[in-house]
């Protein structure tokens, strides 16, 4: 291992007259090119260099603390790795090629600027195994290419910030974590382009006037911020959100999710928009934000395992999709419906807990909602029905009722409460029972005001030990109840015996 210095002399890096083997300032002596396990060293003295053609250049470490001249890359400069150190704003980078930072086994490097911009491309490339730590040890702006590839874990950055002020690439082929800020910032008429691989687990912030464009962005961890009216932000393929803070208003992302195979905590500090899907593939996410919505133009689909989807942010369906997912896990977080489209209930869901619906038009044929803990349905408009409802302890609140085709509560000791003046209609059977020891309460949500509840004439049912109380039934079929008690109900009647009621159409 040696260290070169380039001489005040000659220009191309790949002659061994233009380094000495000691600085200018001891007086130059002989060198050599530069192999890979060398430092190289531009000192003030040194001349501007040619990066030239004919094979890959090499050294162990790039150090050009008070260089002033210009490197020209005619062909790649291969960092084996070390550090590199880049001048002042005196210095300058320039050609059609760039630096291979190539780190290999368990690495720890030094990138750092005195004011230097690296205008070519620096890829850093690693063998698979070990681990990576690049501590930035000033600002850097890169106008070049920047990629991260052949990695077998995650490559570390911390401190300090990287800009991306130009047209460029950011491409990652593995995971990245730190404390590094990237900073996307591109003037206007240019674009920074984001193509994710695997995980992007550091802060993220988003300015400027030009435009960003995200492909596939894996988003891990830390802050992701977007400064609202800068930079135009083009977002295809999936987020992927985890353990985080979010302040994205602006910002339409296709598809999200959250993380597929941990539990992570998301912190909204504004809404996020999804103009696609949203799906919850792991296990037991939780999205906070008092306010805040997940927002989501297509299809809701929650497929949580081991644990429920909690948190105080809302998920908003705004478009026309499906809400769907074979969990069995309770989404803690609300969901809202609030379309001017259509939104189909499909398959069983065994997860809502807490619906507001403000407005569309909900298709449920052939769905069926289990609601195993007690939930709650705010409807606020028309257009709202469920095929098949089973539940324990529910309440139905809001301005509007709703159509149920399938009625059934079975859990003895459960509420069911219906927002009074409101009318719900129950068109296929009714099937409430609890037990001579603990009934089950049919009531309306205010004592002495009603809510109306209506069994369409040919529906069937069983109704045993409910407690009915302010309940509205006229204009339907009479609904008979074993062993309960009515306080202030029309249309309801006591029976002794049990019995099945249901009338047969006749054509």
């Amino acid at each position: 291992m040696a260290t070169y210095y380039f001489r005040n002399t000659g220009t191309n890096w790949g002659n061994s007259l233009n380094w000495s083997a000691t600085p200018f300032s001891s007086g130059y002596t002989a060198g050599a090119i530069p192999a890979s396990g060398d430092d190289a060293v531009f000192e003030a003295a040194s001349a501007s260099c040619t990066v030239d053609t004919g094979v890959t250049r090499n050294c162990r470490s790039l150090n050009c603390t008070s260089y002033t001249g210009t490197i020209t890359f005619d062909t790649t400069l291969n960092v084996v790795g070390g550090n590199i150190t880049l001048g002042t704003t005196s210095m300058a980078l320039t050609g059609t090629f760039g630096i291979i930072s190539n780190l290999s086994g368990v690495v720890a490097v030094t990138y750092s600027s005195a004011g230097c911009v690296c205008t070519v491309s620096l890829s850093i490339t690693r063998a698979p195994g070990g681990a990576v730590t690049i501590t930035m040890g000033s600002n850097w702006t890169q106008r070049g290419n920047f990629s991260v590839s052949n990695s077998g874990s995650t490559t570390t950055f911390n401190g300090n910030t990287i800009t991306f002020d130009r047209t460029c690439t950011i491409s990652h082929g593995t995971s990245i974590a730190g404390t590094t800020t990237f900073l996307l910032a591109p003037i206007a008429g240019n674009t920074v382009t984001e193509i994710g691989g695997g995980q992007f687990a550091m802060p993220l912030t988003i300015s400027g006037s030009g435009n960003v464009t995200l492909n596939q962005f894996a988003y891990a961890a830390s802050t992701f911020t977007y400064t609202p009216g800068s930079s135009t932000v083009t977002h295809t393929g999936t987020l992927t959100m985890a353990s985080g803070t979010y302040n994205t208003a602006g910002i339409i992302f296709q598809n999200g999710q959250t993380n597929p195979t941990l539990g992570s905590t998301t912190t909204l500090t504004s809404d996020i928009t999804f103009s696609e899907n949203f799906t919850v593939p792991g296990s037991s996410p939780t999205i906070n934000g008092v306010g805040r919505k997940v927002i989501v133009g297509g299809n809701f689909t929650n497929n949580s395992a081991g644990g429920p989807l909690a948190g105080t942010a809302s998920i908003m369906m705004n478009g026309t999709g499906t809400l769907s997912g074979g969990s069995v896990q309770a989404v803690v977080n609300t969901i809202e419906i609030n379309t001017g489209g259509t939104v189909t209930i499909s398959g069983t869901i065994q997860w809502l807990r807490n619906l507001l619906f403000n407005g569309g038009t909900v298709i449920s044929t052939g769905s069926s909602i289990i609601c195993p803990s007690p939930s709650t349905f705010i409807i606020n408009a028309t257009g709202f029905n469920m095929d098949s409802f089973a539940c324990t302890t529910v309440t139905f609140s809001g301005t509007q009722g709703c159509t149920i085709s399938s009625y059934t509560c079975t859990t003895a000791g459960s509420i069911n409460t219906f927002a009074s003046t409101e009318t719900y209609n129950i068109t296929n059977s009714l099937n409430v029972v609890g037990t001579a020891a603990s009934n089950v309460a049919f009531r309306s949500s205010t004592a002495g005001i009603q809510a109306n509840v209506i069994l369409t004439l040919g529906s069937t049912m069983s109704v045993a030990y409910v407690d009915a109380d302010d309940i509205n039934s006229a204009g339907g079929q009479t609904i008979w109840n074993y062993q309960g008690t009515l306080t202030n109900t029309v249309n309801w009647n006591l029976l002794q015996n049990p019995i099945t009621v249901g009338y047969p159409w006749v054509r």
